[in-house]
């Protein structure tokens, strides 16, 4: 601890004069010593408190805090907010895309599919059968002509 050269020399009248030597200049020289030794004790000692133990609190205990609450605040709430919202998200829009597209594309191209090729084939084929085309070919698969019976 550095202390003013002043207060060393007061310090030393302070502690060596007694009795009737004791003056006003001795008694400040003791106030400015314990003045002097108090502050300088009081800086450093508080200082170095404040900077160990204040600052070790703060950083153990709100870091820990920060960390522990903001973290699992951050986990919770942003994980869920993303998990509800996104997964809602994805499965009502994309869900509903994928069942719109597919059932519109599956109902399009199958019904188209059945309504034209199956429906033209069923025609096409009964209708040949009801001419009578059909009829030309027999059980065993002989073709018989218009005139036969």
């Amino acid at each position: 601890m550095r202390f003013p050269s002043h207060s060393r020399l007061e310090s030393q009248r302070c502690f060596v004069t007694k009795g009737d030597d004791v003056t006003r200049g001795t008694d400040r020289g003791c106030e400015e010593w314990n003045h002097g030794i108090m502050e300088s004790w009081n800086h450093g000692i508080m200082e170095s408190w404040n900077c160990g133990i204040v600052k070790s609190w703060n950083c153990g205990i709100m870091g820990s805090w920060n960390h522990g609450i903001m973290e699992s605040w951050n986990h919770g709430i942003v994980e869920s907010w993303n998990h509800g919202i996104v997964e809602s998200w994805n499965h009502g829009i994309v869900e509903s895309w994928n069942r719109g597209i597919v059932e519109s594309w599956n109902r399009g191209i199958v019904e188209s599919w059945n309504c034209g090729i199956v429906e033209l084939w069923n025609r096409g084929i009964m209708e040949l059968w009801n001419r009578g085309i059909i009829p030309w070919f027999g059980l065993e698969g002989t073709f018989r002509g218009p005139m036969e019976p």
